[in-house]
């Protein structure tokens, strides 16, 4: 006589099962963040020019994080520097104040996309040490370099 064997195959233990599932749910779920973008910006300064007590710069100013439409830059001089002229943008700086806010002033200098920059240049005055100015922020945002 001869007999036919059948291997049966046990089912998975509904254990591990659920691990798995939860486990890809969970890395499927957390991706996003992974990719996720920061805020982020860099500030190139460059002196352009110099005699008797005044002179003339420009900043590169480039946007590592999403993208922007409408910005406003603040920084400060640590040596009494005066803001006389700017362009392509508004710059204001209150009297007696090292502060200095610069605001993006048309639809055209409005937008800077990631990796994007704009260079916006001034003229100042200073009474004794001309230094670059210091911490630099993008709507908010410290930026790095100066």
């Amino acid at each position: 006589m001869l007999q036919l064997f059948a291997q049966v195959r046990k089912p998975p233990p509904v254990g591990r099962l659920v691990s798995c599932l939860a486990l890809a749910l969970c890395s499927f779920g957390a991706a996003p963040a992974v990719f996720a973008q920061a805020a982020g910006c860099t500030v190139t300064y460059s002196k352009s020019w110099e005699g008797g007590n005044g002179y003339g710069a420009n900043l590169e100013i480039r946007n590592t994080g999403p993208a922007i439409n409408g910005w406003t830059m603040t920084f400060s001089f640590a040596n009494g520097e005066r803001i006389s002229n700017g362009w392509p943008v508004t710059f204001s700086q209150p009297a007696g104040s090292a502060q200095v806010t610069v605001s993006s002033n048309a639809p055209w200098n409005a937008s800077l996309p990631t990796n994007g920059s704009i260079t916006i240049g001034f003229n100042g005055t200073f009474t004794s040490v001309n230094g670059p100015p210091a911490s630099f922020a993008l709507n908010g945002t410290a930026c790095t370099g100066g």
